[in-house]
């Protein structure tokens, strides 16, 4: 069954790893993240651009840029110079990272919030060119609560502490780095914007539903979020997916950058595969069975989705967000709309 993995980390520069692609029936789109450096982050953009290049039936590609020095002269000029050339190498859309309001500060030491006014040209330039910004903005609501708190994240905040907020009440709070990302959708309505992980409302599946309802240039995908929909009653994510079936991609935010398939040995590559193999296959049993399942540590019930519905998550919606998947598409061929 072919379907988009709209949102994945995946450096497929090996024939093993490409071979579990075309055996998956998948289209990647690999997402680059904007880190402090530009020899960081352009990395693993070149890595992506190329893969994208030699494969374009099978891979696609999502730019970032440094959202730090925004006090420097030209930022904003330097970052749209370069975003226009990688969306003339074949990028689908520009991405920024929860670093933006959860890291950043500026020469006064307060923190930068995803509205700064230093990042104003760059959406306007993005809405205006209609290249879709991909938004992870904030973290879980569990970032901020305490460890012991029942959360599909909690492992992820016991290795790094430096994203574990509770307790530090020098630091932005979830709903203050939502609201300023809510002011950029509503700043630029013809901005298409998808939120990263069900737009770091997990928590509260209403607070998307309102998100959806307030802003028609608002979507999610579900990156690394199935255990989160399953500590909902089934019948509540199901609900949602039915009611908003244009609003929601598929994604596994499988996140293997750090090391390339062709820079890993053997084992490691094979256990990195077995890693995606799973996640596909507990994906697929969530999101089309009523199976009982458990995803990392969470006990829940796949809410087995109509075909049509599915088609909408697995492909649809992200060539519709994403409109310039339709060049990898085309590649592929119409024959991939049957499920």
């Amino acid at each position: 069954m072919f379907r988009i993995d709209g949102h994945v980390h995946f450096p497929a520069d090996h024939p093993e790893a490409l071979a579990v692609v075309e055996e998956l029936d998948l289209l990647m789109l690999n997402i680059a993240i904007g880190k402090e450096s530009y020899e960081g982050t352009r990395k693993i953009i070149d890595l992506y651009r190329e893969l994208s290049q030699g494969n374009p039936d099978r891979f696609a590609w999502c730019t970032a840029f440094s959202p730090y020095g925004i006090e420097e002269p030209g930022y904003a000029d330097r970052v749209i110079a370069t975003l226009e050339q990688d969306v003339e190498d074949g990028a689908v859309a520009c991405k920024i990272w929860k670093n933006v309001g959860m890291e950043i500060r500026d020469s006064r030491g307060a923190y930068v919030m995803p509205d700064h006014e230093a990042y104003q040209p760059i959406y306007r330039h993005l809405e205006q060119r209609g290249i879709p910004l991909l938004a992870h903005t904030a973290e879980p609501l569990a970032c901020w609560l305490p460890i012991s708190t029942p959360s599909p994240h909690q492992g992820y905040y016991s290795r790094n502490p430096q994203w574990h907020m509770y307790g530090r009440a020098d630091f932005p709070s979830h709903e203050t780095i939502l609201a300023a990302r809510d002011r950029v959708i509503e700043r630029y309505p013809d901005l298409k914007v998808i939120g990263a992980h069900l737009g770091s409302m997990e928590h509260d599946l209403d607070e998307v539903m309102k998100r959806f309802d307030r802003y028609p240039n608002f979507a999610i995908d579900t990156s690394a979020r199935t255990a989160d929909l399953g500590m909902h009653a089934p019948e509540k994510v199901r609900e949602m997916f039915l009611k908003y079936p244009d609003r929601i991609i598929y994604g596994t935010d499988v996140a293997q950058h750090d090391l390339f398939y062709s820079q890993a040995d053997p084992e490691e590559r094979n256990r990195r595969l077995l890693a995606y193999r799973k996640c596909f296959e507990l994906d697929t049993a969530f999101f089309e069975s009523d199976a009982e399942l458990e995803i990392k540590g969470i006990r829940t019930r796949g809410i087995h989705l109509p075909p049509a519905i599915l088609e909408q998550l697995y492909m649809d919606n992200a060539l519709k967000w994403y409109p310039a998947l339709q060049k990898s598409f085309a590649v592929l061929g119409t024959e991939k709309s049957s499920f």
